[in-house]
């Protein structure tokens, strides 16, 4: 019997959706800022026309769709779940940080949690079903599940100046907002925009509340805006040292394997991370202890990263029965 597993489905940009309901839902927001062609594969995957261009109109006027039920599972996780998770958890977290360092009591934690919570999904769900009505779902989804968390944020931020500074709660309103907002703003034009557009859409709303006399809001939410909407050109710049880090202690721990187990190789960012276009040191290396010690798996490993940003491990001058 055969227990090798299919490195195929492994190192391949039509990766399958864990069934899980949560885990699924987390890995559709992997696939959308890391591996976007995983993504559009997926939504391939529930239905030939389904595209990421696809709006809501356009699926009504075939119904057909709507009877798979990987369909309803996709706007489930989307609309639903993903916001309410993230938003869940984003605010948990800075509210426990706040009742930990400040002297909020448990009923304010509790009261400031469905403030946020509720105003977060509220105006989520409306831009998520919004956009995708005119424009997009898959792109309608994205923009739900960040600006859940985006606003979420701004607003116990907001509550944490005003409870720590009344002096300066003004200034620092203005800041916190004009970055949330900016930050949400810059995601929904990022998704949805080519960067051009999505550039002009950010010198826009700089110079509108400039004009208005709200320079502060127009200086740091554009700001906010063109930095996520080229978030895929400075990222892979700045989390390049850290990402430097993990995978030597990828290589390292995989050097010390000696019998034909999955390789950590699939951890590294050449794999799940489709926007790397800066060359990873060493990726050749662990590239050749992989074929070393499994050829096979090592095989299906060279030929997904000869469709990639890395293509030039590939070129390894290896051969491979």
């Amino acid at each position: 019997m055969n227990n090798q597993p299919d490195y195929s489905k492994i190192y391949t940009h039509t990766p399958q959706q864990h069934p899980n309901l949560i885990l699924g839902s987390l890995q559709l927001v992997l696939w959308m800022f890391f591996h976007p062609q995983a993504f559009r594969n997926h939504l391939k995957s529930i239905h030939p026309s389904f595209t990421a261009n696809i709006s809501f109109i356009t699926v009504l006027q075939k119904l057909d769709i709507f009877k798979i039920s990987a369909m309803w599972k996709f706007i489930l996780q989307g609309l639903l779940i993903l916001p309410l998770l993230l938003t869940v958890l984003s605010i948990a977290i800075i509210i426990l940080l706040l009742v930990s360092i400040s002297n909020m009591s448990l009923g304010e934690a509790i009261s400031l949690f469905l403030i946020c919570f509720s105003y977060a999904i509220l105006l989520a769900l409306t831009l998520g079903i919004s956009l995708g009505l005119i424009y997009s779902i898959a792109r309608g989804i994205t923009v739900t599940t960040t600006v859940a968390v985006v606003v979420s944020i701004a607003i116990v931020i907001f509550y944490a100046v005003y409870i720590g500074d009344g002096a300066t709660v003004g200034d620092n309103y203005h800041v916190a907002v004009a970055l949330a907002y900016g930050l949400g703003l810059g995601i929904a034009a990022a998704v949805a925009t080519k960067i051009a557009y999505g550039l002009s859409i950010a010198l826009a709303y700089s110079l509108a509340l400039f004009i208005v006399g709200e320079s502060t809001l127009g200086l740091v939410g554009g700001i906010a805006v063109a930095m996520v909407i080229t978030i895929h050109y400075w990222r892979p710049v700045v989390f390049h040292p850290l990402l430097i880090i993990w995978n030597f202690l990828l290589y390292r721990f995989e050097s010390r394997k000696n019998i034909k187990k999955i390789s950590l190789l699939r951890f590294h960012p050449a794999v799940w991370d489709e926007f790397s276009y800066i060359p990873f040191h060493g990726l050749d290396r662990h590239l050749s202890l992989v074929i070393k010690h499994n050829p096979d798996e090592g095989k299906a490993a060279l030929q997904y990263l000869s469709t990639t940003r890395q293509s030039w491990a590939a070129k390894i001058d290896i051969n491979i029965k």
